[in-house]
């Protein structure tokens, strides 16, 4: 269950950052000296402070999961790769979590074991 939860925050801290950038940008892009724009501050700087938040949480969790096999930290990409390891948009770690949350098993982008997680 923490490598499913892992998963899911890797995701959220990206969406959240792409979020984050946008509405940075568009509040650059569009901002007046009006009374009616601090909103798009207010949403900037709550979406910072989310994405500080979940990346924070994203960083202690992805610390204790480990793979069983080669006992590396199954989202860290420092350690040396596994030739067939695959990787998306964004990278090793955005694969495995596509592969938790999509297929419910991954495949150690370290060691090549592949697992299956329990199904509850």
């Amino acid at each position: 269950m923490q490598i499913k939860l892992t998963a899911y925050l890797f995701i959220v801290a990206w969406v959240l950052m792409v979020l984050f950038l946008l509405s940075a940008l568009t509040g650059y892009l569009f901002y007046k000296n009006e009374i009616g724009t601090t909103i798009i501050e207010v949403v900037t700087l709550s979406m910072l402070v989310g994405l500080l938040l979940i990346c924070i949480s994203y960083f202690a969790q992805s610390l204790m999961v480990r793979c069983p096999t080669c006992n590396n930290r199954i989202f860290s990409e420092k350690e040396k790769m596994h030739p067939g390891a695959k990787k998306s948009i964004l990278g090793f770690s955005g694969f495995i979590a596509e592969e938790v949350i999509k297929n419910d098993q991954f495949t150690c982008a370290h060691c090549g074991e592949h697992f299956y997680l329990n199904r509850e």
